[in-house]
């Protein structure tokens, strides 16, 4: 086939040969070229409403929200009951943070299409953010009237009715979506969650456990499954997990803080001592002095260990919740 000759071509083939090639760059990840392909296309055709989709789907990538949405607004000029477009556009708005044009969004999208059961979850977890808890599971439910299978309507209905204490129900939301989709970490470590808050952390144990099996490097689940052996008394595990949890991610000072304490509980100062040290590491300077006087009283003779035990698990407490932002608590630690 000979090629095409752009200056001989009409506007309408031009635009068209654009998009090709915009969407043979984007798929190959070449972003920049594809943009360009894009606009080019708009050129040859300003009413190529897939082009500014595309447009706004790309920007949004790039964490461009606002030019995504301008992008989205354009297509949306052009067809204004193009679902697809309100449901993208919500999406920007959200990204960008503005919460209710992203509520109207949704809402104009299911307007359009009142049967697509992913509008309405998605609107649900927007509506969540907005603390609109009791809202959001009203749209969890619809789509799961409209979609019965619907595992992560489920999960989302199961967290939302447990923020609003209503555990039974979040455990059978949870348990509907484990049965239909038992290869997913997130919905075990929910509804271990939720059965501590039920007062079961037993029962939590081994639903934590399936989830870092499913995913290994599943930061919370090893996090919470110490805290639930922690809960038992089973501070050996506990500490093994918390160590995990370091090393998944060494800037988590509450897992230095509950390794430390579990080590505390198995009489283990020095190694106390030294996943103190490795937390603060990041602001040595700042705490020099503390972990001189901390040094200070692990030294004390054993009949004083008690009390030292107890001075290490206020600190560690204290740098769990204070992240080092307070020196102040420093100084009254000190008194």
């Amino acid at each position: 086939m000979a090629p095409i000759s752009q200056e001989m071509a009409p506007s309408g083939r031009l635009a068209t040969v654009h998009m090709s090639l915009a969407e043979l760059q984007e798929a190959r990840g070449e972003i920049k070229g594809a943009i360009s392909e894009y606009q080019k296309a708009l050129k040859q055709d300003p009413h190529l409403a897939d082009a500014y989709l595309a447009l706004g789907r790309l920007f949004f990538q790039q964490g461009n929200y606002k030019t995504s949405i301008w992008h989205y607004q354009q297509a949306l000029n052009i067809n204004p009951q193009w679902w697809e477009a309100y449901q993208k556009l919500a999406e920007a708005y959200r990204g960008w943070g503005d919460l209710a044009s992203a509520a109207a969004a949704y809402r104009n999208a299911i307007a359009l299409a009142p049967n697509q059961p992913t509008l309405y979850r998605q609107l649900g977890t927007l509506l969540e953010q907005q603390q609109k808890t009791e809202e959001a599971c009203r749209n969890y439910r619809r789509a799961i009237e409209l979609a019965p299978n619907y595992a992560v309507a489920y999960g989302n209905l199961g967290c939302a009715l447990a923020q609003l204490d209503r555990l039974e129900e979040a455990v059978e939301a949870l348990q509907t979506a484990i049965n239909l989709r038992p290869d997913v970490a997130g919905y075990y470590n929910n509804f271990g969650q939720v059965l501590v808050w039920q007062q079961k952390t037993k029962d939590a144990i081994p639903l934590y456990q399936q989830a870092i099996q499913l995913k290994p490097d599943y930061t919370l689940a090893h996090y919470n499954l110490g805290k639930a052996l922690q809960y038992e008394g089973l501070h050996a595990q506990a500490a093994s997990c918390f160590q995990k949890v370091t090393q998944l991610q060494p800037k988590n000072l509450a897992a230095y803080g509950d390794w430390g304490r579990s080590l505390i509980a198995l009489g283990e100062i020095e190694k106390a001592l030294s996943c103190w040290r490795d937390a603060i590491a990041p602001q040595a300077q700042q705490l020099q002095a503390y972990q001189q006087w901390a040094e200070t009283r692990f030294a004390c003779p054993k009949d004083e260990w008690e009390g030292a035990k107890l001075a290490c698990a206020r600190f560690l407490q204290t740098l769990q919740e204070s992240h080092f932002q307070q020196a102040r608590i420093i100084v009254g630690l000190f008194k």
